[in-house]
């Protein structure tokens, strides 16, 4: 069992980014060096993981001029719906993030998880919805052709197709709205622990990060570790 995220060997391996775990400015990367922007004052509150992002779901969002992660990859937050949002587009729900490139973009509509298609010629749905004001660990795993979602460290939804998983996180990125600059979708959730990898995480590693609904830190505190000097008493 994984005790935090970037000294397992596993979870650490090909980690690119980890924001807004227990990380009050609500911007600091705390692995890589992609610092995130703050628009119209994000507010803090208290998540799985410590201090974290509320999002007010009528124009703030968290952006990244540039970011780059090819396929292989995928994205894990803690996530806590506020106010559920029902439209015939996706896009206008809550939104959890936007990439640039090739439509690699994912939704909370009517509590439902929805990924787009790589070409942008639709929506789909998943089947997997979340309940409100509950915290909920997800994670959306792409490989070539294939995407995999996994909820409080299940795996519960795969599909596989020419158009189907992200191709890569490209150009501008966007946590919590659709578009950069963003222009709609502004999402009413509270974000937990957003990690990014380059490579498709497996049931194990997303049992581990649900660690039975109390998740792991990003990285553990030394005074996490017990004290070995008992040990020549």
């Amino acid at each position: 069992m994984a005790t935090d995220i970037k000294n397992d060997a596993s979870l650490g391996a090909s980690l690119v980014s980890c924001w807004l775990s227990d990380e009050s400015s609500l911007t600091e990367d705390l692995f890589g060096s992609n610092t995130l922007t703050n628009n119209n004052t994000v507010t803090t509150t208290t998540g799985k993981q410590g201090t974290t992002a509320s999002l007010n779901g009528t124009n703030q969002s968290l952006t990244l001029a540039s970011f780059s992660v090819s396929n292989p990859l995928s994205i894990g937050f803690w996530i806590k719906e506020i106010t559920r949002v029902d439209t015939p587009d996706p896009a206008d729900a809550n939104m959890l993030f936007f990439s640039d490139v090739q439509f690699a973009e994912a939704s909370l509509d009517n509590g439902e998880l929805k990924h787009a298609d790589k070409n942008g010629s639709a929506w789909r749905a998943t089947g997997v919805s979340i309940t409100v004001d509950t915290w909920t660990h997800i994670i959306y795993a792409s490989d070539t052709n294939a995407i995999e979602i996994f909820k409080n460290g299940v795996s519960v939804y795969t599909a596989s197709g020419a158009n189907l998983g992200f191709a890569n996180f490209a150009n501008g990125f966007t946590l919590g709205a659709w578009e950069n600059p963003p222009s709609k979708g502004w999402a009413d959730i509270d974000l937990n622990q957003v990690v990014v990898w380059s490579k498709k995480l497996n049931s194990t590693n997303a049992s581990d990060l649900y660690n039975g609904g109390t998740g792991i830190p990003f990285e553990a505190s030394a005074s996490s570790f017990p004290d070995m000097r008992l040990a020549f008493i």
